[in-house]
């Protein structure tokens, strides 16, 4: 399961949301593009001095082209 680290609290919060609705999302992360992936969870590191989540991703059922 791939997983990304990010400071974008927009990017973290619109993950969040496709999270719980289960939606399947399209995005590239770093050097990582996924396409049709399922969020499998989305964590805040709540030690970090700037917010910093890390979000992790489910390609299982992936569609590519």
């Amino acid at each position: 399961m791939p997983s990304f680290t990010t400071v974008d609290h927009d990017v973290a919060k619109r993950l969040r949301v496709a999270h719980l609705t289960g939606r399947l999302v399209t995005g590239t992360a770093g050097d990582h593009a996924f396409t049709m992936a399922r969020i499998r969870s989305v964590r805040r590191d709540i030690a970090a001095a700037v917010p910093r989540w890390t979000i992790d991703i489910d390609e299982d059922g992936a569609a590519s082209d």
